[in-house]
């Protein structure tokens, strides 16, 4: 009986290792929360690739979500990453720079990022690596 038991624990280990724990992003907003829903395009700059952008606007702070992904064979180095947020417009909303640093190969880095505004309607994301 232990056996089985022992066998069953290692299966259900194995499950979540293997499928994770599913969890997003989306996953912090509650029903009572805006959530940026206008699709931005993921953008590809200098090799790096940004994408996933979102906006989760809860208790009046905007969380800002993106993530960088080195999909090269080599590392690469960034001291940091420079946004600049958009209206329907083309009006600048809001620029901020993140610290960047050494994505290795195959890395993925999640940015996230608080104003105490509403961006949920931001529809354009200029990145710009420096």
């Amino acid at each position: 009986m232990k056996k089985i038991a022992k066998v069953f624990l290692i299966i259900i280990s194995l499950t979540f290792v293997i499928t994770g724990c599913n969890s997003t992003k989306k996953d912090d907003a509650t029903s009572n929360d805006k959530i940026n829903n206008i699709v931005i395009e993921d953008q590809t700059v200098k090799n790096i690739n940004f994408k996933d952008f979102l906006v989760i606007y809860k208790q009046n702070i905007s969380t800002v979500y993106f993530d960088v992904e080195n999909d090269n064979d080599t590392d690469a180095n960034y001291k940091k990453v420079k946004c600049n947020l958009y209206d329907k417009d083309n009006n600048l909303v809001v620029t901020f720079e993140e610290n960047l640093g050494t994505l290795k190969s195959k890395e993925i880095k999640t940015i996230t990022t608080k104003f105490d505004v509403d961006l949920t309607t931001i529809e354009k994301v200029e990145y710009i690596l420096q």
